[in-house]
């Protein structure tokens, strides 16, 4: 993988009472923006021993927008507190590879554009001097 890759799980059925860990390889660093699950969960930050709630749902959701920092040593899970299995996912960017190269997200805006799709915005520093932005398409019209 290389920086700016994109960083996903895929849909994940997780038991109840069990975890989807959002944890990189050792030396990688991924930045997650959007996580997913169709029923009650917790959304923890961990070093696999220690964890501190950072945020509880009682329904399915999903947290989008968002900049959580992960490596192989401190990262962030998702816990189904549901009585069900459920589907759980993950996605984002790789951020810092084993060779060194860094990318930075500066910021992500979602708009909504005239054709009624949403879409985010990424501006990014490459890490040579350079920056590049990018939409990305994430949601469907309503119809």
């Amino acid at each position: 993988m290389a920086s700016g890759d994109v960083y996903s799980t895929g849909v994940i059925q997780v038991a109840t009472g069990a975890y989807l860990d959002f944890r990189p390889d050792v030396g990688y660093e991924i930045t997650l923006h959007n996580i997913h699950a169709s029923d009650s969960f917790e959304l923890q930050y961990t070093d696999g021993i220690n964890s501190i709630v950072i945020q509880e749902s009682t329904s399915g959701q999903s947290i989008s927008s968002v900049f959580y920092e992960c490596n192989n040593t401190f990262w962030y899970r998702i816990l189904n507190i549901s009585v069900n299995s459920q589907n759980m996912s993950g996605t984002g960017r790789y951020s810092k590879t084993p060779d060194g190269s860094i990318i930075t997200t500066y910021s992500s805006k979602y708009v909504i554009a005239d054709d009624g799709f949403t879409y985010q915005l990424n501006i990014v520093d490459n890490g040579d001097g350079t920056f590049s932005s990018a939409y990305t398409r994430i949601s469907w019209k309503n119809f």
